[in-house]
């Protein structure tokens, strides 16, 4: 993957986060990821 190809994921990633589109977040990442929200020491 080029390094263009990366900032561009990265910034389809922050965007989708930045909306709390979590269905668009995960839908760039590998099914293996695991996603977790960690805030304020706990788990959400």
């Amino acid at each position: 993957m080029s390094n263009s190809d990366n900032k561009e994921l990265i910034d389809r990633y922050l965007v989708a986060y930045n909306s709390f589109d979590i269905d668009g977040m995960l839908a760039l990442l590998s099914s293996g990821v695991r996603f977790e929200n960690y805030s304020g020491g706990a788990t959400h």
